[in-house]
């Protein structure tokens, strides 16, 4: 249909505002669906503890699965670092207060010292652990990605503490090396999971299947 005017007319005029505001939807989920390593973290994410997932995916999923949730990452990714892109190592405990280290083979032997690769993910807001084409933790620096008992990054320490009594607490302090520790809390949630808050106020969230102190050997 040609439409045929005497002056000036916008989209609204034609379409009508009910229209408007399908085409605005459509074109909001297209740019959503687009993503890349510097994809923009929706205001919907959660780190589940207890599913072992952040924004509907995480432990036991393959490599594949983060890429279709959070877009392509880097072609030949490394086991380290394991902070996310925006994160600057810093010698340490890591830019973002995360665990020293999430690998699963002596060091001495190096990440595939046990068998299988292990690869980071590394995306804006999150990174993905991956060995055998598994995930099997993750770490969140994202704020809106806070988890099921209402604590994230920004908030006090001591909120960690309240909504989880049980758990292991440690205050900062200087490691083996010149590196300092930042101070953290972790521990078991229920169904078997760990996980752990580095930082105060808290920079960062650790979910892993088992407990980050059997990977800092």
């Amino acid at each position: 249909m040609r439409l045929h005017s005497t002056g000036p007319f916008s989209l609204g005029d034609v379409l009508g505002r009910g229209s408007m505001l399908v085409v605005a939807a459509v074109a909001a989920a297209a740019s959503v669906g687009c993503g890349d390593q510097d994809r923009a973290l929706g205001p919907s994410l959660k780190t589940d503890e207890l599913r072992g997932t952040f924004d509907g995916v995480g432990i036991g999923d393959d490599k594949a699965a983060v890429r279709r949730r959070f877009g392509d990452f880097d072609r030949f990714p490394q086991a380290y670092p394991i902070e996310p892109l925006e994160i600057k190592d810093d010698g340490g405990s890591g830019g973002s207060g995360s665990p020293w280290s999430v690998v699963t083979g002596p060091h001495h032997l190096g990440p595939g010292g046990l068998g299988g690769e292990q690869v980071t993910l590394r995306y804006r807001g999150a990174s993905f652990f991956v060995r055998d084409d598994r995930v099997f933790g993750f770490l969140v620096t994202d704020p809106r990605g806070q988890t099921r008992g209402g604590v994230g990054i920004g908030d006090d320490l001591s909120e960690a503490r309240d909504q989880y009594p049980n758990f292991d607490c440690e205050e900062e302090s200087q490691g083996d090396t010149t590196a300092v520790r930042k101070a953290a809390c972790s521990g078991q949630v229920p169904g078997g999971r760990y996980l752990y808050f580095g930082g105060d106020p808290i920079e960062s969230i650790t979910v892993m299947e088992r407990s980050v102190r059997f990977y800092d050997y």
